[in-house]
């Protein structure tokens, strides 16, 4: 397993899927976006990936963020997202952003690892 370290998160490449993991009271803006859409496309190969998010911890993403990393241009080989969360509050700023940002990839919200790893896989 290759992985990448920040102040905000760590990144992993397991088994060919890439997981976010955001750190407790993480501040995410486009600067933060366009380096985790780096780090991922370094991980990946250059190749289109996937990505599991894993917000289950208090965080800060700004509006501008939530626009980049909707962005085809900022994020060109993101499939699809699986985000997990663990309470209502975060599930509802996960499900604000598609519904505002409309990313270009596919994107839905989980409370268990399994079922995004299921969904996951069949969007590959």
């Amino acid at each position: 397993m290759r992985s990448v370290e920040l102040s905000y998160a760590t990144i992993e490449n397991r088994k060919g899927i890439l997981w976010l993991i955001l750190k407790e009271d993480a501040e995410i803006d486009v600067k933060e976006i366009r380096e985790l859409t780096r780090i991922c496309e370094e991980l990946s190969g250059n190749k289109p990936y996937s990505l599991v998010s894993d917000a289950k911890v208090n965080l800060t993403i700004t509006s501008e963020a939530r626009k980049a990393a909707a962005s085809k241009e900022e994020s060109p080989l993101l499939v699809a997202n699986a985000v997990l969360v663990n309470n209502i509050a975060v599930r509802m700023v996960a499900n604000f952003f598609t519904a505002v940002n409309k990313p270009h990839f596919k994107y839905k919200v989980f409370n268990e690892e399994q079922e995004a790893l299921s969904w996951l896989k069949k969007q590959v």
